[in-house]
Order: structure tokens, then sequence, then C-alpha cells
């Protein structure tokens, strides 16, 4: 008999760690426009990789048979019709801890605001099911090879919809070394394309080593858009540039797809604030997931970079709040058409 032992039934769980919602709660307060103070108390963390990843699940049980099946299952239904897709929860590998008599699984890339049944199938129908839910939180990190990697999906927008997850991505640079291009481990590839399903990469960089096509992504569609980020947004060359990127993501036959610069903040930043804006994203919300790429990145620069670009953008399209500021972007300097606009808010918003 398998005897479940956490999650606890019912239980809710962030997909935050402690360290993503100390950041966070900091920058709500603005305590992190004090740069100086951020990195002396952040270094630390920042000299490794884990501070990144999302909070994982780990899913515990125990059994007094010996040799029976054991395959650890979740579904968005309780009576188990279909089981929940590799989008939605990434299971890894069984493990056993000897000592305790205990099985774990580790579960990543959950959805936000989800609830979610799980059991141990033992192959002969004897099982509990449990379930546990996801909050409403700022961001969805997910967990892979490739740094800084989001899911753009998930929050509730300002008009009480929620932003579909698991179409749209963003991300650092795929290639583990800027030098190497598109050296990718077995994971991130696993990742990129078995469990997201991931049909379009866009390449935001200038500096993309001549590449015209995801040779880390086989069958991967890969579109280069060499972009200049933040006060970019009002030259006239770049704004070709920001139609085709925002006609690209108006084509429903180009999703799921992932975008990126180098390191996934400036460039990719900017293209999230009129896509966020565009949704009708809380401003909160929008400067929340900015906010994590500068914890990701270097948050000096960045925000050093931030405030000078708001300040031009607050005098250039002056407005009532943040995304309605970028709205005047979208709509005045890069003329976007009304029918794009739709296209990316049906495509995107439940």
């Amino acid at each position: 008999m398998i005897e479940l032992i956490s999650p606890a039934d019912g239980v809710k769980i962030s997909l935050l760690t402690d360290v993503h919602r100390e950041f966070l709660r900091r920058d709500e307060l603005g305590l992190n426009k004090d740069v100086e103070a951020l990195e002396k108390l952040f270094e630390p963390i920042w000299q490794s990789r884990w501070f990144e990843e999302s909070a994982s699940l780990f899913i515990k049980w125990k059994t007094d048979e010996a040799y029976v099946p054991m395959k650890p299952e979740l579904s968005f239904d309780e009576d188990f019709c279909e089981l929940c897709p590799a989008n939605s929860a990434m299971i890894g590998e069984m493990a056993y801890d000897a000592v305790d008599a205990v099985y774990t699984v580790r579960v990543d890339n959950l959805m936000l605001g989800k609830t979610y049944y799980w059991r141990v199938n033992d192959g002969k129908g004897n099982y509990k099911v449990r379930s546990f839910s996801t909050g409403d939180e700022c961001v969805r990190p997910i967990r892979s090879a490739v740094r800084n990697m989001r899911d753009l999906g998930g929050r509730i927008t300002a008009d009480g919809k929620r932003v579909k997850q698991g179409l749209l991505f963003r991300s650092y640079a795929p290639e583990a070394d800027d030098q190497k291009p598109y050296e990718l481990s077995y994971e991130a590839k696993d990742v990129i394309i078995n469990k997201l399903g991931i049909k379009t990469e866009i390449d935001l960089r200038e500096e993309n080593f001549g590449i015209r096509s995801s040779s880390g992504f086989e069958g991967v569609n890969y579109a280069v858009f060499p972009l200049e980020g933040y006060s970019g947004l009002y030259a006239d060359e770049m704004k070709p540039v920001y139609k085709a990127v925002l006609e690209m993501l108006a084509d429903e036959s180009n999703y799921p797809i992932f975008y990126h610069c180098a390191v996934g903040a400036d460039r990719t930043g900017t293209v999230s604030f009129l896509v966020e804006s565009i949704l009708n994203e809380r401003p909160e919300s929008i400067m929340l997931d900015y906010a994590l790429s500068c914890f990701v990145a270097q948050p000096r620069y960045m925000y050093t970079d931030w405030m000078e670009f708001h300040k031009t953008l607050a005098r250039k399209f002056p407005a009532e709040n943040l995304r309605e500021q970028f709205m005047r972007v979208v709509r005045e300097q890069l003329e976007i058409d009304e029918e794009i606009i739709e296209k990316i808010r049906s495509i995107m918003l439940e």
C-alpha cells in the first residue's frame, strides 16, 4: 500500500523562492533603487546559479510492498481523465532515501493559479488522490539550462483576465558561452523542445554571429530582429523592427514562442514592456517582471538605464500610468495597427 506523505492535501504553494520574494518585496518598497545596498545584500547569492530557479515541489511517499510499480502522476482533473501536459508540470526522476524509506520526485515548471491533483499510480488502482494549488504571483520562472527563463503568462490583468501560460517565454541567450553559439546541453534542448514545445525562437541581438537557423533547436523557426532597447523605441530606424516583432507575435501559428537578447533584460525587457501593456497588465506587474531581470543580471546598470528611460518616456508620452505610456508608444510612435493589438490579445488572453 502506498502512503502519501507530502505535499499536504489542499496546501497552497509558491513558485518563487524566498530569495525571489525578498527581492520583489524590496522592489515594491523602492529599496532596490539603492543599488549599492542591493549588491551588498545579494552578492553572495549571485555567485551561484540556483537563485534564478523556481521553487521546486517535492512529492514524497512510502510503500510497504516490494517491487510495486510506482508512477507519480499529476492532473488538473480529480478523476485523472487526462494527465498534465509536460509544459505545465515537469516531473523528474524518482529517488529513494534508504534511511527514511521515502521515495521522492522533484516537480518543476508548475503553472500559476492552478489546482493540481496528484497520486502515485501502483498499476492496481490502489491509490489515494491529493491536491495542491499554486499562487497567483507576478512571475512564473521556468527551470531549464537556459538562464533567466520565464513565462509571460499566468498573471491577472487590470480587467480581470488571465494571460495564457505556456505560449510566450522570455530568456537569456540560450547558448552557454557567447563565443560558442548554440553549444547547448541536453537538458536545455529537452526542456525547450520536448517540455515547452517551442515552435519559434526570436533573437533580438545584433551580435548573433551570423546564425540564420536555430541550430541548437532542430525544427524551430528562427527569426532575427536586431533591436536597440529602451530609448531605441523612439528611433525611426527601429520602428520597422519593433513592428516586425509584434506582427510575429500576432500570428498564432508561431506559438509557443521564446524570445531573448543576451541576458534577457534590456532588449528583451523593452519588448516585454510593450507586450504586457498590450495585454493590459497592471503597471506594478509590468515593473516586477522587469525587476526580476535586474535581479538576475546587472542591477546597477539596468536600474540606471531604466530610470533614464522612464524619465524620457514620461516626458514624451505623458499618461495616467506606465501601461498607458507604453500604449501611446505602441500606437503613436510604432504605429501598430489595432488589428495587430487585438490579435495578440486574442491569442494571449483567456
